[in-house]
């Protein structure tokens, strides 16, 4: 998946790749539209040249005809002969086959050596540097959600309709809770089919395909698989506990019992039931606290048996 920085260098490159080809293009449009029009002076000059140098006829005159007539008739009356018009077709014939055709490869000759006086096209002249393009700017997520809803869109869109499947076989009648057999344990050496419900680990277990130790087997009731209590220190009991399938469980209870401490000690934290000796009187700790007992505004302490009055001295 592309990130941010990849998208934006993509769209600055296509956009650069998109002004090149439209400079290109526009450059070659123009060189098309300057060929075109050398072209069309080339088939005009052509044109003239073909005008200029084909022979012209010579004109015939009502002076020239008679002199053939007569040369042709050798002294003979045009009334007396019936052929006049076919002497006239043959002499015409024979006047245009005397004229000579220009021969194409001087024609070609021509073309060249016009084409080779003209001036050879200079390059043009470069052009002004384009202005500067803005700095890109980040693209985020919402700026480009648009255009990722749209092509999903269209992807989805193409896909075909899928049709409604074929209805599925009707299920075997249930049996009665009291026809199923539970097994009383697992046994992994040996192998069960496919159904088969039997008692583990405190849990009840459904064997969801032919079983092989463990595998295949599924924990459908969790139960208790095992208790283990430990003693943290004297009023704490750490309780841990593992289910049917695995899953274990850690717990800590804590009894606030009276546990005497001695002599309070300055700077020392004492816990929920813990009971010391200050000033000749007993106090018990009922919450946890580093304040000493007696003080002014000193909490977390109970009086539970003050100091008694000094007895008189033996006669």
């Amino acid at each position: 998946m592309l990130n941010e920085r990849e998208i934006s260098l993509i769209k600055t490159i296509g956009e650069s790749v998109r002004r090149n080809v439209s400079e290109i293009e526009s450059r070659l449009e123009q060189r098309i539209d300057a060929l075109k029009q050398e072209n069309a002076s080339l088939s005009a000059q052509l044109d003239q040249l073909r005008a200029d140098n084909a022979p012209q006829p010579e004109p015939v005159t009502e002076e020239k005809v008679k002199t053939i007539t007569e040369s042709c008739l050798n002294g003979r009356s045009l009334l007396n002969t019936g052929d006049a018009d076919s002497l006239i077709e043959e002499k015409v014939r024979k006047a245009f086959s005397s004229i000579t055709v220009p021969d194409q490869q001087c024609i070609r000759g021509m073309i060249a050596e016009i084409l080779s006086e003209l001036p050879v096209p200079e390059d043009g002249k470069d052009g002004r540097d384009g202005k500067d393009g803005k700095d890109g700017t980040s693209i985020t997520a919402e700026d480009i959600k648009p255009l990722v809803e749209s092509v999903v869109r269209s992807a989805v869109s193409e896909l075909p309709v899928p049709k409604d499947g074929k209805d599925g076989r009707d299920g075997k009648d249930g049996r009665d809770a009291f026809d199923i057999e539970i097994l009383p344990g697992i046994d992994e050496s040996r192998s069960y089919v496919r159904g088969t419900i039997a008692t583990h680990s405190g849990g009840l277990w459904r064997a969801h395909e032919q079983t092989q130790g463990m595998r295949g087997w599924e924990c459908i009731v969790r139960g208790y698989s095992s208790h283990l209590i430990t003693v943290k220190d004297i009023r704490t009991l750490l309780i841990k506990s593992q289910m049917s399938d695995g899953e274990t469980f850690e717990a800590e209870h804590t009894f606030p019992v009276m546990i005497y401490k001695n002599v309070y000690k300055a700077g020392e934290t004492y816990q929920q039931g813990d009971v010391v000796t200050w000033g000749g009187s007993l106090w018990h700790c009922h919450t946890p606290t580093s304040d000493k007992p007696g003080e002014l505004n000193s909490a977390g302490w109970t009086l539970i048996v003050k100091r008694g009055r000094d007895g008189k001295d033996a006669k």
